[in-house]
């Protein structure tokens, strides 16, 4: 039977039988993993601190198929201190991680980045561009990165008076028929790219994010959606 150690942080964690839990963790050398950890809910367990989320931890994984079991769990770190808006927008991440990403294939940038992630939504930064970033970066790992200085049908420069197509797969193309929602500014395509955040710019990559992502979250509401003060 096979046997790994593995790093992971917690996405999510449900009661299994009377003292265990049905986790799925996000984990550096195995990507998202799905395992039973036996016995955490217990009153004599040591290690019942370790299925919540944000903390990083080691553990050794046993199993051949995709739900394997878990033991020799050890806390590498304390938990990343989220409170209010922060917490629920790292519930978000972990949510968006859970049902997007393809289970038991490693990728330690995207792994690296949460992490980085994580660490900016604790010091209080302004959520909304740590959010986004999050999001384009996660789009670019999953192979659906878009060139926001180009139109993809004529390869010439995006110019910030013009208006732009949304066309899924393909990219950006000057405006046509296509409905208002799949329309961005040059402008703002441009700082978008450049990662430059304004009101405008946030406003419509919060736009084209939602856009780029429906196809791999599926018609399922997101549940951390509901929790934030101001739609994620």
């Amino acid at each position: 039977m096979a046997e790994y150690l593995v790093e992971q942080f917690l996405l999510h964690a449900t009661p299994y039988k009377e003292t265990s839990a049905l986790v799925t963790g996000f984990s550096r050398e195995l990507g998202k993993v799905r395992y039973v950890a036996k016995g955490v809910y217990s009153k004599s367990n040591k290690y019942k601190g370790l299925t919540q989320p944000f903390t990083l931890f080691s553990c050794r994984l046993r199993g051949n198929g995709e739900l394997k079991s878990s033991f020799a769990t050890e806390a590498l770190a304390r938990a990343v201190p989220l409170q209010g808006n922060a917490l629920y927008c790292a519930m978000y991440c972990n949510e968006v991680l859970v049902r997007v990403l393809p289970p038991e294939e490693p990728n330690e940038n995207l792994f690296s980045f949460y992490q980085e992630t994580l660490q900016r939504l604790s010091q209080q930064e302004n959520p909304e561009p740590i959010l986004r970033e999050f999001e384009l970066f996660l789009l670019q790992e999953m192979g659906a990165a878009y060139d926001f200085a180009s139109d993809a049908s004529s390869a010439e420069p995006v110019m910030t008076e013009y208006v732009y197509d949304y066309v899924p797969e393909y990219g950006f193309t000057r405006a046509g028929s296509s409905r208002r929602q799949q329309q961005f500014y040059g402008a703002d395509l441009l700082a978008i790219g450049q990662q430059h955040w304004t009101p405008d710019s946030l406003k419509a990559a919060k736009r084209f994010t939602r856009l780029a992502l429906s196809p791999f979250l599926g018609n399922k509401p997101l549940k951390s959606r509901e929790l934030f003060q101001k739609p994620l």
